[in-house]
């Protein structure tokens, strides 16, 4: 899990959970993952350090978060509208370089499949290991 020796942040743009019920008890249980209801991601910017700065409005607030990857399950419609044109590029650049990863429904069309979404995040978290990693290395 990569949540065992790191902060995960899990944003919802609702109140509903649609999750698997377990697995939204151990996430809940998990001291290391938050999870924020009613917050949407307005805006994304690379910091000088090689972070990424996320603007999350939650609850009417806005809050700047760092983080060094991000993983989006944006919904079965793609919920893109936290970027205009102008971040097209550099929303790109995130993909290509591994620190951004778009899974589920919005990676894979309208196939709501759980098998897929499942597989989605394991290569993810893989992925992310791997990038962690070579760091540490």
């Amino acid at each position: 899990s990569l949540a065992r020796f790191n902060d995960v942040l899990i944003c919802n743009r609702t109140g509903i959970v649609k999750c698997n019920s377990l697995l939204y008890k151990e996430v809940m249980k998990n001291r290391c993952i938050k999870y924020w209801d009613y917050s949407v991601l307005k805006k994304i910017n690379l910091v000088d350090n090689g972070m990424i700065s996320v603007l999350i409005q939650k609850s009417g607030n806005n809050i700047e978060y760092l983080c060094s990857h991000i993983v989006f399950a944006l919904g079965r419609t793609a919920n893109l509208d936290f970027f205009d044109n102008l971040q097209a590029v550099f929303i790109q650049n995130l993909i290509d370089t591994k620190r951004l990863f778009i899974i589920g429904d919005a990676a894979n069309g309208n196939t709501r499949q759980t098998a897929i979404s499942i597989g989605n995040g394991s290569m993810t978290a893989m992925e992310i290991g791997f990038k962690i990693r070579e760091k540490v290395l």
